[in-house]
């Protein structure tokens, strides 16, 4: 691995030692954390779908609103460090492009000077060519290759959890009523403030403080008459005695009750 400390026996000359050590003070610590992030940002990524989807279709998921909420958390903030991990694959695969550029430029000028070096320095750019050509055809093409496929793979991941999200956003905005409502507005402008943060951060601007996302809850006792149940689906629908907003419920929370009809109370 061409980041790692300490450098090989071939890359230990002209200036093939010295672009490599350049481009490891550059991009080194960045390319060591992806290394050592990649397989568990993936693997959490995969956690995590699993997750909300076992949510989304489990109707009793809405008797404990908290474990939506918390799921959609912990995907913003995987979703924050995809986005950081991708930021930083491009910059390494911008230097690592660069640092070949230089490897060929370099070639080029040390081939050229074989051509017509005197016999006793034929050998020290013998030397340098294949120091040169180590480095660029042994270690940072392989790599630059399999960087690029894993920041693919890793942009097209976020990009599905982020679908997900989207989807979860408008399932406990539609499911949970009045709180749904306001807790999903709440998102929506921190979402905006954290983008719009993003953005002054890059231009050297002030950032604005992000708003606090309620905890949602689930009331524990509730009074009301059945709007309409659907047995197959062992869900259905209350009108709160009293006014309120429509309550979905599932057949698992209403404890004691052997049936549910509509017009019952």
């Amino acid at each position: 691995m061409w980041w790692s400390h300490n450098a090989s026996e071939e890359l230990s000359f002209g200036s093939a030692q010295e672009i490599w050590a350049d481009l490891r003070q550059r991009i080194g610590k960045e390319r060591t954390r992806w290394d050592s992030s990649f397989s568990t940002a993936k693997s959490e990524i995969k956690r995590l779908q699993l997750c909300l989807n076992k949510l989304l279709n489990d109707p009793a998921a809405l008797l404990t609103p908290d474990k939506l909420t918390q799921a959609h958390r912990e995907a913003l903030l995987l979703v924050d460090q995809g986005h950081q991990m991708i930021s930083e694959s491009r910059r390494c695969l911008e230097q690592m492009n660069v640092a070949r550029q230089q490897i060929s430029a370099e070639l080029e000028m040390a081939r050229e000077q074989k051509k017509h070096a005197w016999p006793w320095a034929v050998s020290e750019l013998r030397r340098e060519i294949k120091a040169l050509t180590f480095l660029d055809e042994k270690q940072l093409a392989p790599d630059y290759n399999q960087l690029s496929l894993e920041r693919d793979r890793l942009i097209s991941e976020v990009w599905m959890l982020n679908k997900e999200i989207t989807v979860l956003q408008n399932y406990i905005r539609t499911n949970l009523g009045q709180k749904g409502e306001v807790w999903y507005q709440t998102v929506v402008g921190k979402i905006n403030v954290h983008q719009q943060n993003w953005q002054n951060a890059r231009q050297g601007l002030p950032t604005t403080p992000i708003p606090q996302t309620q905890q949602l809850t689930m009331d524990q006792r509730m009074t009301g008459i059945v709007k309409w149940y659907d047995a197959s689906r062992r869900q259905g629908v209350i009108n709160p005695i009293g006014g309120g907003e429509e309550v979905n419920v599932v057949r698992e929370s209403l404890n004691g009750v052997p049936y549910l009809q509509k017009g019952q109370r």
